[in-house]
């Protein structure tokens, strides 16, 4: 499965710093190995590379050449504007699911992925908490007292308009 949100700008990984630096080295050089990104990256240990290229490799960011040598399959510029994020596999689950429709609720991530709704409330609140998420409570039906929670991305350009 694809852990990338185009439409977001996002994509999950494991290692979220040695990631960016892993995009922006093949951003300038084209082609590297492994052995490349160890050398540029003296602290980061081999494991930490390999698991962060396999997530890289998962996502379709990058391709492996049979000798091994690393190159962007995407266009470098789209690379760039896209963000590693470390998360669990529920909020990556909210965030597919955002990814596909205008907003969600609770039950939809419920029922598709079968997720208990303490979990769902945890995931959610770390997401709001990065400022991916913001909520809306919209009534049931007109003139209602009860109302539903909608999930929905939160644009960068509504709060850079409210600062």
């Amino acid at each position: 499965m694809k852990r990338l949100l185009p439409k977001l700008k996002v994509f999950r990984a494991r290692y979220p710093e040695t990631a960016s630096a892993v995009l922006m080295l093949l951003k300038d050089e084209r082609i590297a190995t492994r052995r490349r990104f160890t050398r540029a990256l003296p602290d980061t240990s081999t494991h930490v590379i390999r698991g962060t290229l396999l997530d890289l490799l998962k996502n379709g960011l990058i391709t492996r050449s049979i000798d091994n040598e690393y190159s962007l399959a995407v266009t470098p510029a789209y690379a760039a504007r896209l963000t590693p994020l470390k998360m669990g596999k529920t909020e990556e689950y909210i965030l597919m699911l955002l990814d596909q429709n205008r907003y969600i609720t609770a039950r939809q991530v419920r029922q598709e992925f079968d997720v208990s709704h303490s979990l769902f409330l945890q995931s959610v609140k770390k997401l709001i908490a990065r400022g991916l998420v913001e909520y809306t409570d919209v009534p049931l039906y007109e003139n209602s007292v009860r109302k539903r929670r909608h999930y929905t991305f939160k644009s960068p350009e509504l709060s850079h308009a409210s600062n």
